[in-house]
C-alpha cells in the first residue's frame, strides 16, 4: 500500500510538472506571435501596396467592370449550360471579390486625403467618415454569386473551389457563418 501511493504521488508530480511545462511554452508561443503579427486582413488583400500605379490601377478596374457586364450577359442566355455556366459564375464572384478591394482602396484612399485636409484645416467642422458601403456591395454580390455556384451545382467536381470561395468572402464580410462553407 505505502508503494502505491508514493507511486501516485511521483505520477500526480509527474502530470503537475508537465502541465506546467506546457503551459509555459504555450505562453512563449503566443508572446512570439504577438510581436511579430502579419499584415491585416486589409493590408493583405489591398492592391495599392503592390507597387501598382493608380492609373494602371483605375485601367484594370475599367477591364473588370467590362468583363463582369460581359459575363452577366453571359449568364442570361439560356444555351449557357453545364460546366461553362459553373465556371462563368465562379469567376463572376471571384471579379466581384477584386472589385471590392480596388473599390475599399479608393474610399481608403478618399478618407485619408479629406483627413488630411480636415487635420490641415485644424479640424474644423465635421470630422470625416470612412464609408465603404460600395466596396462592401460588391463583396456582398461576390457572396451571392458563389452562394448560386453552391445552390445550382451541388453534385459538380468544383463545388469544393465554389464552398472555399464563399467561406473566404464570408469571413472577409466578419461572418461567422464562414466557417460553415470552409
Amino acid at each position: 500500500m505505502y508503494k502505491l501511493s508514493s507511486t501516485v504521488y511521483v505520477l500526480r508530480a509527474c502530470v503537475l510538472l508537465l502541465i506546467s511545462t506546457n503551459a509555459d511554452i504555450l505562453s512563449a508561443k503566443v508572446a512570439r506571435h504577438e510581436k511579430h503579427q502579419g499584415p491585416s486582413q486589409e493590408e493583405y488583400y489591398s492592391t495599392a501596396a503592390k507597387n501598382i500605379s493608380p492609373e494602371d490601377r483605375k485601367r484594370a478596374d475599367d477591364l473588370r467592370v467590362k468583363t463582369i457586364d460581359s459575363i452577366a450577359s453571359l449568364l442570361k442566355e439560356k444555351k449557357i449550360k453545364g460546366s461553362r455556366k459553373f465556371e462563368l459564375q465562379l469567376r463572376l464572384g471571384e471579379l466581384y471579390a477584386e472589385r471590392h478591394d480596388y473599390l475599399r482602396d479608393q474610399e481608403i484612399t478618399d478618407y485619408s486625403k479629406k483627413y488630411d485636409a480636415w487635420v490641415a484645416n485644424n479640424k474644423k467642422g465635421r470630422e470625416p467618415k470612412l464609408s465603404n458601403k460600395n466596396s462592401q456591395a460588391h463583396l456582398a454580390k461576390a457572396a451571392n454569386a458563389f452562394r448560386k455556384l453552391v445552390r445550382e451545382f451541388p453534385k459538380s467536381r468544383r463545388t469544393a473551389a465554389a464552398l472555399y470561395a464563399l467561406g473566404k468572402t464570408l469571413a472577409r464580410m466578419g461572418s461567422d457563418s464562414s466557417i460553415i462553407y470552409f
